[in-house]
């Protein structure tokens, strides 16, 4: 695998939706799912072939999620199974310290990889804002910020009263943002999916586009060094995950750390205006670190979320085929 990592530097606020009733609180990962999604709406215009057969798009490359970046640090989320041995802290603290930790430096997850089944001993200094181990002490601090703003919803003319709620926006300091892994499999993509992200980083990701939240700026993409021991036959999911029935009938389950994200939702995106208030079906993904034990290598497969009930509705394509790390 030639696996490169493509930063994204955010030019003002961005909130990522964790579900209609939650916009108080904004994610700090967004999906690998909805940024393959948005790749092919935005680049369906210039590239209709994406249509004539959307193989050819979402088997030809592979995504991560995008995770957080500070300067040279690329975090990763912290795999189930990990544990830390913290240099001062009692076994109450260190167990609280341990629960905040949401995302670990790549170069932290490469050292545990190599002995997934030992203890990590770590510097209570290392951890930044709480949820963020870097590689040392020196280099932890605080990168990320959020504000929440009150806003109102203002029903229709005779539709009751206005409601008011709040709204997460996150910011990133300097020389940091969100950043996603990306692997070629069909060379001819390349240049079509990279134009597609340009495209994207003028429109945005996340929710309130329109008033410039969400824009982004990119550099070249950077060779990226994923750890792959592949000493325990574990595979390790950087994206959301849908497997095919041949790999999860070939998946230990009970031997494997997993979690489940549903995804669905409204059409935002929809080429058709009368077609843009419709909710199109949901469906339960693997989340992003869950390790399965298998002997086979794991690929996932995609989805058509287009709502039954309307046969002329385009498809709704939605992505479960992520990069794997193998441990």
């Amino acid at each position: 695998m030639s696996i490169q990592a493509i930063k994204m530097h955010f030019r003002d606020g961005l909130h990522i939706g964790r579900g209609a009733e939650e916009l108080d609180k904004t994610a700090t990962t967004y999906s690998s799912d909805a940024l393959k999604s948005a790749l092919f709406a935005v680049g369906l215009a210039y590239y209709p072939e994406w249509a004539d057969d959307e193989k050819v798009f979402f088997e030809g490359f592979r995504i991560s999620s995008a995770f957080p970046f500070c300067g040279e640090t690329y975090f990763l989320p912290k795999p189930g199974g990990m544990t830390f041995k913290f240099t001062l802290s009692d076994d109450l603290t260190e167990a609280k310290q341990a629960k905040k930790i949401s995302f670990v430096s790549s170069a932290i997850f490469t050292q545990w990889a190599k002995a997934p089944d030992d203890e990590l001993t770590v510097d209570e200094k290392q951890i930044g804002d709480g949820a963020f181990l870097f590689d040392n002490a020196n280099d932890a601090k605080k990168f990320l910020y959020t504000t929440v703003q009150q806003r109102v919803a203002v029903p229709a003319e005779g539709g009751g009263d206005t409601t008011p709620y709040y709204f997460e926006r996150m910011f990133f300091s300097g020389g940091a943002g969100l950043y996603f892994m990306i692997d070629f499999m069909d060379e001819n993509l390349r240049q079509q999916v990279m134009h597609a992200l340009r495209l994207l980083a003028d429109a945005g990701i996340g929710t309130d586009r329109a008033v410039g939240n969400g824009q982004f700026t990119i550099k070249e993409p950077a060779p990226f060094n994923v750890p792959n021991a592949n000493n325990k036959g574990m595979r390790m999911a950087l994206g959301l995950y849908l497997p095919t029935r041949d790999e999860l009938s070939a998946i230990d389950l009970e031997r494997s750390s997993w979690s489940l994200v549903k995804r669905g939702g409204y059409m935002a995106a929809s080429e058709q205006d009368e077609f843009r208030s419709l909710r199109k079906n949901s469906i339960y993904f693997f989340g992003e670190g869950s390790a399965f034990k298998t002997p086979s290598l794991l690929e996932g497969s995609y989805v058509d979320l287009k709502p039954d009930y309307n046969a002329s509705l385009h498809p709704v394509w939605r992505c479960g085929m992520p990069i794997f790390i193998n441990l």
